[in-house]
């Protein structure tokens, strides 16, 4: 349906477009005039927030991230 798009939705779709569109043609999502969209890294593990802001953001608090890790790990495998 025709509706009218708000101007934070069109910023976030031209953002996030122009990411993907950078990754297809470069490998890369980075590109002028967007926020740095960092590489994994191990040591730093952060996600791309995407919305009402743009930049890497923690995964989660280390103390979260340690009980995902120690749940993980009395798993067994399939």
């Amino acid at each position: 349906p025709e509706r009218p798009w708000p101007a934070a939705e069109r910023r976030i779709a031209i953002a996030v477009s122009s990411y993907w569109a950078n990754f297809a043609a470069t490998g890369d999502p980075n590109g002028k005039g967007l926020p740095q969209w960092p590489a994994v890294d191990s040591g730093a593990p952060v996600v791309m927030e995407l919305g009402d802001g743009f930049g890497p953001i923690p995964v989660a608090q280390e103390r979260r991230l340690d009980f995902i890790r120690r749940y993980f790990a009395t798993q067994k495998p399939w």
